[in-house]
């Protein structure tokens, strides 16, 4: 059967499928399930449904069947019918309750399965009982869009008259139109439009349904479109029009009839490319460049890139292309952005009857284009031969001996680099000089060897080429070929030839370190046969990185054996004190882990007397940057694996607690980086849990900062003592309740012994930080603890209480879940300087939480030890919005603007004071004249202050409420005279001088500028340095800017990144930077060299790349 329904899995299901209705009421006497179900979970419904056994079905349904099960594939019954056109079975169904918008897998619905399918009269019958028709499937797509897509208009018409919205986007913003414009359905696309669909409307990408059918190359579609007036015109967001379209799609018919309607067929796309340039490259057979071309479209227009339809023409062809542009005056030696002309790109493309053409029409083989290349290096790079045949006839023997490229190289090192001994021996042939060095004093054979171009590397030695010269480097052809020569048989040819292998590069590196960074095992081999002793040499004169660092940090372990086995010791260290068994570790090499670790061990058991190591000193080697262990960087990395291999042999299992310069334990490390596996291995090696560092954090103080519960969970486990205070006091409960790890914070606090309200140095405790940092889940869970009670209030331990921190911050949430939890104390409580909650929020510019405590009990003019309001403090932090508001409270006693300080100085005079000269204004404003004659201790008012800070607009007012100009303080100075010497306070001067002068005349509406000092007083040693100072500490404490203490997710140096073989884009190119790996050490080495000019754009794919590149 086409459903591949199986007879005899199911009896039932069987009877049904064969219509046998005496042996399905047989069975259905019987009892059997009339649910059950085959392997694919159809059930007989199923069956019935889809071969339209009307009568199997009536039985089914009034014997309890479910008249909507779900497959394997989530169809039902009613899909079933649907799909087959059975109009009365869906009927039976849907009137015994079928489910009518059950989805499918792919989300359709039974009607969507039935405009698929153009089942008219199913389609009827369902609409009735839908309260939509626009249910959209997985894709976005509407019952429209699938009748539309199809074809159906009997259907489209049905879903329409219903109210089908016509403009319905699916999943890639495409109408139905948009569907049936691409399927080429003319009578859809006719139907639609007339009940209103949008000719123009746009897709994801910005395309019309004009765009659509152009693509596909439904021409019908095309001219019925503009015959319903489609925008020729519009275009996608890479600015893409029909025509465009077309062109691309080689849709020849298309491209005449838009042609015929398009009123600028040199409009540019975003790339600034012509319909025509999309003609010229066009990968399909098409006659749309011609077709362009005869219609006068612009032959030498240039795209963004600078190539004209000639330069794309020449990277594919066919030659008739390239002839009929050509033919048609288009332009031959024109050059690209990046230099290069049509037949540079034509020499790399390989396309010899275009460079013929082109040389025929006067194309200039003796141009240079990108990077200076002729077009001879670009098929000699590439390996034409065809090409370099064509060119080498059009050129002299001493033009090609002469040429070189911007980088002084040859065409024999582009013919050596390319690899094709044909191209190299007609190079030869020419008389190029063999030993020619390019800038790097590169020579061919340093290019052939690079890319292990055997037969290139026999030709050239044996027309004289220099085995061992070197490049500015200080690389041999011999340190070339041993990064790239896989079946060794360069290098065993260098060799034969008296390369010599221990010859080193100007970093000191020789062979041997190329062969084993990239893994070369027959070089490293024939390599070390040839002078291991020279190339295995480690001490003066030699780097530190070795050959089996370089192995083991990239994972080479068959090259890591053949090494070891040949030194004497393997706990040679790099430049930071690394041993090959510490890179191993690092990167998670466990094979070669196991090597090195297997070649200690025997290494030690052959020793004697005093030179022989112990093991685990072998094993747990330490760094020189940082202490670190072989462990230390396992666990750092969470390679588990190699963390369980260097475990399960070490001699002592107390080692693994060895710790590194700052006392880190490889445990710590692990659970700073939330390695969950390494962890639970290290533990159940009976780590010590509770081992602290220099600064007395254990590994449950880091997973609690932070927020790694599955650490947290298994240091528990292990009973991690939960108490233990690092050097600042805190527990891991003060750590996870100041970064909100809320989950995290329940599960400490439910260990039995958890000391819940224990205070760091400062007297702070966890519900401080919590509060402080805005937490408030972790303000509900501390509270949630029956001991934090309001007999034992966690925030008795520093004054500086919770509900301080929480206003500090302007943290309103945690404001109001305090006050629910305290009784109404805490809301005027008082820290050491007797300051409360409202002066924190007032000196703090916390609005927030200032107009709830405003809402409270509080006590508005409660002064500090320094007798400071908090009307003073906001006055004296210049903050005019909390002025505002204490000024504004009402149902509670407001600000006594007239309160003095210690000093005698009011509101009004710190401000002038502090220099905040708005908050003067508005004081002034709500004073009145009753503030401007009070004097401080000092017998100063406001105007003798205002004038010496130099508040124009301030001492303007001043006057202007009848402030006394003659008024003298203790010094005996006036106003005047305590103006200090620049131009603000200078004009303040004049003011005064005027207005004693000349006071009748002085105008009120006088206005100057206020120059505000930024120099803000300490308000107290308590707010600022001593309550909350070490809340913004960075001495391993949480604070504003670091949400978790200082337990350093990088606690061990960042991992060296590793600079893999280069996947060039260029093939004509030699990398000067080629480093083994950063960390490792600074050196410029290993990468293999390439040939290269400079790197071009590539937006027509590889066809339309510069001569330039060439993947490697």
């Amino acid at each position: 059967m086409s459903l591949g329904f199986h007879l005899n899995e199911v009896p039932l299901i069987s009877a049904c499928l064969l219509n046998k209705m005496n042996e399905v009421k047989t069975l259905i006497d019987q009892l059997v399930d009339v649910n059950a179900q085959d392997s694919e979970r159809r059930t007989a419904l199923h069956v019935a449904a889809h071969f339209g056994h009307y009568e199997c079905i009536k039985i089914l349904l009034n014997k309890n069947a479910r008249p909507s099960p779900k497959d394997s594939r989530w169809l039902t019954p009613l899909h079933r019918a649907c799909a087959m056109g059975h109009d009365d079975i869906v009927k039976l169904l849907i009137d015994n309750t079928a489910e009518v918008t059950a989805r499918d897998k792919n989300w359709m619905t039974p009607l969507h399965i039935a405009a698929n399918n153009n089942h008219v009269a199913c389609a009827e019958i369902i609409i009735p009982t839908l309260l939509h028709l626009n249910i959209a499937d997985r894709t976005g797509k509407t019952s429209l869009h699938h009748a539309a897509y199809n074809g159906h208009i009997e259907m489209t018409s049905l879903l329409i008259r219903h109210g089908a919205n016509i403009s319905a986007n699916d999943k890639r913003q495409r109408t139905s139109l948009h569907w049936a414009a691409f399927a080429g359905n003319v009578e859809v696309i006719t139907e639609l439009v007339n009940n209103g669909a949008d000719t123009n409307s746009k897709d994801k990408l910005g395309y019309t349904p004009l765009h659509c059918a152009s693509a596909s190359g439904e021409l019908a579609a095309v001219m019925k479109l503009l015959e319903l007036s489609a925008d020729v015109t519009v275009v996608t967001i890479n600015g893409a029009t029909a025509l465009h379209v077309a062109c691309q799609s080689g849709q020849d018919d298309i491209i005449r009839v838009l042609i015929k309607n398009s009123p600028d067929l040199d409009i540019t796309n975003a790339k600034g490319e012509t319909p025509l340039h999309l003609a010229a490259f066009c990968r399909v057979q098409s006659d749309g460049l011609e077709l362009m071309v005869e219609a006068k479209a612009s032959l030498n227009q240039k795209s963004e890139d600078g190539r004209t339809p000639l330069h794309l023409a020449c990277t594919r062809g066919p030659p008739s292309r390239v002839q009929c542009l050509l033919s048609n005056e288009a332009e031959v030696n024109v050059s690209d952005n990046e230099g290069n002309f049509p037949i540079h790109l034509a020499a790399k493309n390989g396309l010899p009857m275009v460079l013929n053409i082109l040389i025929e029409q006067g194309a200039n083989v003796h141009s240079k284009g990108g990077s200076g290349m002729l077009p001879l290096h670009m098929a000699c790079l590439y390996s034409h031969v065809e090409c370099v045949r064509l060119l080498l006839e059009q050129m002299t023997k001493d033009d090609i001996r002469q040429t070189l490229d911007e980088e002084k190289r040859s065409v024999l090192h582009a013919a050596a680099c390319g690899g094709s001994i044909d191209c190299l021996k007609m190079i030869l042939e020419q008389g190029v000089e063999i030993n020619g060095k390019d800038i790097y004093t590169r020579t061919p054979l340093h290019y052939a060897s690079a890319h292990a171009k055997l037969n290139c590397i026999t030709e050239l030695i044996a027309h004289g080429a220099l085995v061992n010269v070197s490049d500015k480097f200080g690389r041999t052809p011999l340190h070339y070929a041993s990064t790239s020569d896989e079946d060794g048989r360069c290098v065993s040819h260098l060799l034969k030839k008296q390369a010599k292998a221990n010859k080193k590069d100007i970093e000191l590196f020789n062979p041997a370190h190329y062969a084993s960074r990239f893994g070369r095992k027959l070089v490293l081999q024939m390599l070390l046969d040839n002078s291991a002793s020279d190339l295995l040499a480690h001490g003066s004169g030699m780097p530190k990185t070795t050959p089996l660092h370089l192995a083991s940090y990239h994972g080479h372990f068959t090259l890591v054996d053949i090494l070891a086995r040949h030194l004497h010791s393997l706990d040679a260290k790099d430049a930071q004190g690394r041993t090959a068994l510490d890179l191993a570790a690092f990167q998670g090499h466990s094979e070669v882990l196991e090597v090195l670790i297997s070649q200690i061990s025997a290494k030690i058991i052959s020793s004697d007397g005093p030179e022989r190591l112990h093991h685990d000193e072998a094993l747990l080697s330490k760094d020189t940057v940082s202490q670190r262990t072989a462990l230390h960087a396992a666990a750092m990395n969470g390679h588990t694996s190699c963390l369980r291999i260097i475990l399960d042999h070490l001699t002592d299992p107390q080692q693994a607690d060895v710790r590194d310069n700052t006392c880190r334990t490889p445990l710590m490390v692990a659970v700073a980086n939330g390695h969950s596996d390494c962890v639970q291995l290290l533990l159940g090696n009976n780590t010590n849990i509770d081992a602290r560092d220099k600064e007395h954090r254990t590994a449950l103080h880091r997973a609690a900062a932070y927020g790694y519960e599955e650490c947290v969970d298994a240091l528990l486990q292990h009973r991690a003592d939960v108490n233990i205070r690092d050097v600042q006091g805190k527990t891991a409960v003060h750590f996870a309740a100041a970064c909100g790890h809320v989950a995290l914070l329940n599960n400490l606090l439910r260990v039995r012994g958890c000391v819940h309200a224990a205070q760091d140095k400062r007297g702070f405790t966890a519900l401080h930080w919590a509060a402080y940092k805005g937490h408030h889940k972790s303000v509900e869970c501390l509270l949630e603890i029956p001991s934090l009670s309001s007999d034992d209030p966690e925030w008795k331990g520093n004054p500086f209480s919770p509900l301080h921190c929480a206003v500090a911050n302007d943290h309103e949430p945690c404001c109001d879940i305090l006050f629910d939890s305290f009784d109404s104390d805490i809301i005027n409580s008082k820290d050491s300087k007797g300051r409360t909650p409202l002066h924190v929020a007032a000196f703090y510019n916390s609005p927030d939480c200032l107009q709830i405590l405003l809402t409270k009990e509080v006590l508005v003019n409660c002064q500090d030890d320094d007798k400071m309001t908090p009307l003073m403090m906001a006055a004296k932090a210049g903050h005019s919005n909390v002025i505002g508001i204490l000024m504004s409270c009402t149902g509670i006693e407001g600000p006594n603007i007239f309160e003095t300080d210690l000093y005698g100085n009011t509101a009004l005079h710190i401000a002038c004071i502090e220099g905040n000269g708005d908050c003067a204004l508005l004081l002034l404003e709500k004073a009145g004249v009753n503030a401007i004659s009070i004097c401080n201790d000092r017998q100063q008012t406001p105007l003798h202050i205002s004038a010496n800070k130099g508040l124009v607009n301030v001492v303007v007012e001043l006057i202007r409420l009848g402030s006394n100009v003659y008024a003298m303080d203790k010094d005996l100075h006036t106003p005047a005279l305590c103006c200090a010497s620049n131009s603000d306070t200078v004009k303040c001067l004049e003011i005064i001088l005027n207005a004693l002068l000349n006071p009748e005349k002085y105008e009120k509406s006088h206005k100057g500028e206020m120059n505000e000092s930024s120099e803000i007083h300490e308000i107290s040693e308590t707010l600022e340095k001593s309550e909350i100072s070490e809340l913004n500490e960075k001495s391993g404490t949480v604070d504003e800017n670091h949400e978790k203490p200082q337990v350093q997710q990088s606690e061990i140096q960042e991992k060296p990144e590793t600079h893999e073989k280069s996947k060039v884009a260029e093939k004509y190119e030699i990398h000067e930077k080629s480093e083994i790996s950063e960390g490792l050490e600074n050196s410029e080495i290993f990468e293999i060299p390439q040939i290269s000019g400079k790197p071009g754009k590539t937006e027509h794919s590889e066809q339309t790349e510069t001569p330039a590149e060439r993947t490697s």
